[in-house]
C-alpha cells in the first residue's frame, strides 16, 4: 500500500483516503461497487472522532461508491430528518437509509429515501437472518421495510391493517394461513 500514498500519510483522515482510494482502483479493476457505512464520515456520529469528516472528506473519495448511511432510534436518531443523509446526498454519493429493526425508525428511513428521491433502502441486521432463527423484531422489520418500500407514499404505522412480522413468516414459511389482522 505504500506505492498508493500512504507512506505520507500524518493524519488519520490522510491515511483514510489513501486506503480508500487505494482499494477503489482494486475495486474497478474487478468491476465491483464498494459499498461503504457512513457513519464514519458524519461528524455527528462515528466521524467526530477523525480530524476531518463530512464535506471536506467526501470531496476527497470517490462519487461512484454507494453511501449506507445507518441510523438507530436511541443515540443518533432524532425526530427529524437525517441530516447525515443529505449531506452523503449533497456530496454526490448513492445513499441508502439503513433502518435497523424498530418500526417508527424504518418507517422513518423509508419516509426519507422517497421524500429525497434517494437512492434507496437497505434494512440492517446485527443478529441472525436465517428466517427460522431471526427475532420477531427483525422480521417484523424486515417486512415492514418491504412493504413500505414498495408503497412509500403512505408510511403512517397506525394505519397498517396487518402485522408485519406475521406476513413475512408466513411467506417465508409458505404456510397457507394469512397474516392476523388488526381490528
Amino acid at each position: 500500500l505504500l506505492r498508493h500514498g500512504l507512506a505520507g500519510c500524518t493524519q488519520n483522515s490522510d491515511w483514510v483516503i489513501a486506503a480508500l482510494n487505494a482499494q477503489d482502483g482494486l475495486f474497478r479493476k474487478k468491476k465491483t461497487e464498494c459499498y461503504l457505512w457512513g457513519d464514519e464520515f458524519d461528524p455527528g456520529q462515528n466521524g467526530r472522532h477523525i480530524d476531518i469528516t463530512g464535506p471536506e472528506m467526501l470531496a476527497k473519495l470517490p462519487k461512484d461508491w454507494i453511501m449506507m448511511d445507518w441510523k438507530y432510534e436511541g443515540k443518533y436518531d432524532s425526530l427529524g430528518d437525517f441530516p447525515s443523509y443529505d449531506m452523503f446526498m449533497k456530496a454526490g454519493f448513492r445513499t441508502l437509509g439503513c433502518p435497523w429493526y424498530k418500526p417508527f425508525n424504518v418507517a422513518r428511513w423509508v419516509k426519507t429515501v422517497y421524500e429525497k428521491n434517494g437512492y434507496g433502502v437497505c434494512q440492517t441486521s446485527w443478529s441472525a437472518t436465517e428466517v427460522h432463527k431471526m427475532s420477531p423484531e427483525l422480521s417484523r422489520a424486515v417486512a415492514l421495510c418491504g412493504y413500505l418500500s414498495w408503497s412509500p407514499e403512505d408510511t403512517e404505522l397506525s394505519r397498517l391493517d396487518f402485522v408485519p412480522d406475521a406476513l413475512f413468516k408466513a411467506a417465508c414459511f409458505r404456510t397457507n394461513t394469512l397474516a392476523p389482522v388488526r381490528s
